[in-house]
């Protein structure tokens, strides 16, 4: 759901499988960006993953990957499209920030709607909707990774309640 490089990696990685890999995506320059490159993506859709139905038929999907997605909608966008992915695949990888951190980049400005942060989550969002999950970064934490972050990364794995982010999987 929405683009980056994921789709791109995996078709770097696996040249040789075909994989039928589909986009959705609301944003026009990242639409264009998924375009240039190439035939990384099977298919791109212009959709609002916070309101519409995603146009595929019931468990169509093998896997399902929402990275970096939900931040981008309310709670209540990104609870429609978890909905529609538990309708359209069969297993689900979803990452979510437990904090409303507003950061610059390339996928990410606070001046821009589509790219704004909107939603936090918690592991009870997650646990409720019966997901298993992990956790990854410390709670507070800007993007400037410290020696202290690496240290600490095996227990917020552990102890999600503490991570910066959630790793969400079913």
């Amino acid at each position: 759901m929405g683009y980056g490089e994921w789709g791109y990696a995996i078709r770097c990685k696996f040249p040789d499988v075909n994989f039928d890999i589909r986009g959705f995506e609301s944003y026009d320059p990242a639409i264009k960006f998924a375009k240039n490159l190439g035939s990384a993506y099977s298919r791109i859709l212009e959709i609002d993953l916070a309101t519409e139905q995603l146009p595929l038929p019931d468990k169509w999907a093998d896997f399902a990957l929402c990275l970096g997605v939900l931040a981008h909608l309310t709670k209540d966008g990104g609870l429609h499209l978890i909905k529609e992915l538990e309708r359209t695949s069969r297993h689900i990888l979803i990452t979510a920030p437990t904090s409303l951190y507003q950061h610059e980049g390339a996928c990410n400005s606070a001046h821009i709607e589509s790219l704004r942060h909107k939603s936090s989550w918690s592991v009870g969002d997650f646990t409720r909707l019966g997901f298993e999950i992990r956790g990854f970064g410390l709670r507070g934490r800007s993007h400037t990774t410290t020696y202290f972050d690496y240290v600490l990364s095996p227990f917020v794995y552990r102890i999600p309640w503490l991570a910066g982010g959630i790793l969400a999987w079913k």
